[in-house]
């Protein structure tokens, strides 16, 4: 019996991960695009697809009226030449995993006085167990929600003529 179970769970959750890449894209004007982008937060990716196909990656977009600056190649895309952009989620694991103790424990140590430096050596000593505590308790969730985040499809934006 549990291995019916098994095999039916193996072949159900490809299929449930490929059914969320069937979204439509959405098709936004020029104007609202860097809107619609949203905050260069350094934490997506960015592909930028021609209309003759060609694909350029960069993790930063910079919106011009006469097209689009990718930072990393240092190359600019003529606005009339793209035909889509794809954003997908990107976090260093390092990063996701350190997020929780810093919102604990960063706002404790720098709201000590600058002048106090026993009181600041004192503070982060305590503080480092408390910090390791917190990474560890949230590191089951913050693994599931960031591994979810990475195997979510990218957003497809389509740039209207």
């Amino acid at each position: 019996m549990t291995a019916t179970l098994r095999i039916t769970a193996a072949l159900l959750l490809p299929a449930i991960l490929s059914v969320s890449t069937l979204q439509a894209a959405e098709t936004v004007a020029w104007a609202d695009l860097p809107k619609k982008v949203g905050a260069q937060r350094g934490d997506r990716d960015f592909t930028v697809t021609t209309n003759t196909g060609e694909s350029y990656h960069s993790r930063t977009l910079l919106f011009s009226f006469s097209g689009v600056s990718l930072a990393e190649p240092d190359r600019s895309v003529p606005r009339d030449q793209i035909a889509e952009i794809r954003i997908h989620h990107r976090v260093p694991w390092k990063d996701a995993f350190l997020t929780a103790p810093a919102v604990v424990c960063v706002p404790l140590f720098l709201g000590l006085s600058a002048d106090d430096t026993a009181a600041r050596v004192v503070t982060l000593v305590l503080l480092a167990p408390v910090a390791l505590g917190v990474g560890l308790a949230a590191a089951p969730f913050v693994a599931v929600i960031e591994g979810g985040q990475r195997l979510a499809p990218a957003k497809v934006i389509k740039v209207a003529p």
